[in-house]
């Protein structure tokens, strides 16, 4: 992050970027959620860096590539014969830090994590696959 050090620092020394009890709060039951999330698949558990190479898929690459989305799934059993969950074939996750709504080739047969749909973040209840 060399590159980013003077936003970092006109940050650190804003009075007004110090977050309060309420958003450290906040933080900490999202975090929450994400550990319930990854704690519900054995495919967020993999054992070794060959197994995830093997499940692993990114999308949202190329040239039609959307700035600010990081999206990829994780594959279970047809790549290796193996199944390691019952309830899910695959696992996508996307990570939007644009302003932007977006739509992924391949999204398609995906529904919200149950624990995204109850969450205690806004911005995650709202979230549709489309």
């Amino acid at each position: 992050d060399g590159d980013n050090w003077p936003l970092i620092r006109k940050i650190i020394v804003d009075p007004q970027a110090k977050p309060g009890a309420a958003e450290i709060v906040a933080a900490k039951r999202r975090f929450l959620e994400l550990l319930k999330i990854r704690s519900d698949s054995a495919l967020f558990q993999l054992d070794s860096a060959r197994e995830v190479q093997r499940r692993l898929q990114f999308h949202n690459t190329g040239p039609e590539q959307q700035p600010g989305v990081i999206a990829f799934s994780l594959a279970d059993g047809p790549r290796d014969g193996r199944d390691l969950d019952r309830r899910y074939s695959s696992l996508m996750v996307v990570i939007n830090a644009s302003d932007q709504r977006v739509r992924l080739p391949g999204g398609d047969g995906y529904q919200l994590h149950p624990v995204l749909k109850g969450s205690v973040d806004p911005i995650s209840r709202l979230a549709t696959v489309i």
